[in-house]
């Protein structure tokens, strides 16, 4: 019903959970607290319209923290006249690159923020590790943005069952380009690359994100809900 969550642990430095059953909120309180007790907190994720009683969760001790939006989108070049085709995208596995080199803009909308003893440092912390690690392992997939030979940022992206897997993205904390052409020309580069199809998921309160899927011409599919229980 729960299991340690690998990278979660290594970046919190102690155990961390994932329940694999929703069932576990349901649980007699002494089998559920046995479960939870030797993690630091760990996370429940579920379909909004599949999820456990809220009451029960709130019971259990989960604290109800994000909504994630899926979604997929056709990958294509830039329209014409964008200003995103000022940006060009350099895979890692042509011009190699450390996404975690140069100080991104913050992560402001991640769920991590609530936990307790994590900061915008550490969560973005977490998110360097995480970029890394996307880029070492799928080099092909690690786009690098530059215009006029300025860094702008990068986005970063993995196999999937279906196209991609939209992954990770960031503008740098210099960057000059916005948020939707740094979306834009990477959409672009990827198919560029022969890929067609993108998908992933983003927080409810990245509303600019939102706005720029919209714009670009993503479906939105699902929702999912997020829940935190943490020792105190």
């Amino acid at each position: 019903m729960i299991v340690r969550d690998e990278s979660n642990s290594r970046w919190w430095g102690a155990d961390v959970g994932r329940v694999t059953d929703p069932a576990l909120v349901t649980l007699p309180a002494e089998e559920r607290d046995a479960a939870l007790a030797p993690y630091a907190w760990a996370e429940l994720r579920a379909p909004l319209d599949a999820a456990p009683d809220p009451w029960a969760l709130a019971g259990a001790g989960f604290a109800f923290t994000d909504v994630q939006i899926g979604f997929r989108i056709r990958l294509a070049p830039p329209a014409a006249g964008s200003s995103a085709r000022e940006l060009r995208a350099l895979s890692a596995d042509e011009a190699s690159f450390d996404p975690a080199a140069v100080p991104t803009r913050p992560f402001t909308h991640e769920r991590f923020l609530l936990l307790h003893g994590a900061g915008p440092e550490k969560v973005s912390e977490r998110y360097a590790r995480w970029a890394r690690q996307l880029a070492t392992e799928h080099p092909a997939l690690a786009l690098h943005l530059v215009r006029d030979g300025e860094p702008q940022g990068w986005f970063l992206a993995r196999p999937a069952e279906r196209g991609i897997d939209l992954t990770l993205a960031a503008l740098y904390e210099s960057a000059t380009a916005s948020g939707l052409h740094l979306y834009e020309a990477a959409l672009g580069g990827f198919a560029a690359r022969g890929h067609r199809l993108g998908g992933a998921r983003f927080s409810i309160r990245n509303t600019e994100v939102l706005g720029i899927y919209a714009a670009l011409g993503a479906r939105f599919t699902t929702t999912d809900g997020h829940w935190i229980w943490q020792a105190t």
